[in-house]
């Protein structure tokens, strides 16, 4: 179990902000999956992780080829990271179908 709290240590900051927000978002997830709750969940994740100054998620990335369909719809918003936006829909995927609690129905 020691080593098991040590190798805990070595997530980095980030994933450290965002997975308890993914944790709280999928346990308070009341309605059957769909793409557009998982983009909502997403949304709102990547929001309150860009803000949360504990961490830098200013990835210089080229992002012209992965332009989301967000951003195409929100021009006056600054592009989303691709990376960041795809590691969150990971962990919430991830925490919906192997999370060790009841299955949500899927649409």
């Amino acid at each position: 179990q020691n080593q098991s709290c040590n190798l805990e240590n070595l997530y980095p900051d980030s994933y450290k902000v965002i997975y308890p927000m993914v944790v709280a978002s999928c346990r308070n997830v009341t309605m059957p999956i769909t793409e557009d709750t998982i983009e909502r969940m997403v949304s709102d994740i990547y929001d309150k992780a860009v803000s949360n100054t504990k961490i830098s998620v200013s990835l210089t990335v080229e992002t012209t080829n992965r332009e989301s369909s967000e951003d195409r719809q929100m021009p006056n918003r600054p592009p989303r990271n691709p990376f960041l936006n795809d590691l969150i829909r990971i962990l919430i995927l991830r925490e919906l179908i192997g999370g060790g609690r009841p299955r949500f129905p899927v649409l």
